[in-house]
């Protein structure tokens, strides 16, 4: 029983950290800047990176690149993670509207 509770606290310390070192990559990566040339090739303006601007920098990287899908693998974790965000997202709209983001109203709520 103790190296069963032993076991669980280490896969669980193990997660953690697995989660914190992820994020901790994601977020020095964020805050690293865009060249200029990239940022008007890609066609994003000149404020912050909008989650919009997504999946045109990666239809970009799919057009410079083609092979670099499979020498990669950090493109196909953001492509999920992306991909994740924007349907959770559309999901969390759903829910909280039932009309996906429109916000009609039914007689009744008024």
């Amino acid at each position: 029983m103790v190296a069963a509770l032993i076991l669980a606290f280490s896969v669980m310390a193990l997660l953690q950290f697995a989660i914190s070192q992820w994020r901790l990559i994601w977020l020095t990566t964020a805050s690293l800047p865009i060249s200029e040339n990239f940022r008007v090739t890609a066609g994003i303006d000149e404020g912050a990176i909008q989650p919009g601007d997504f999946g045109a920098l990666l239809k970009l990287c799919d057009e410079l690149s083609p092979n670099i899908r499979k020498t990669t693998p950090w493109l196909r974790e953001m492509r999920c993670y992306y991909f994740l965000l924007t349907k959770g997202t559309t999901g969390l709209r759903l829910a909280t509207t039932g009309t996906g983001g429109v916000g009609v109203r039914r007689k009744s709520d008024l």
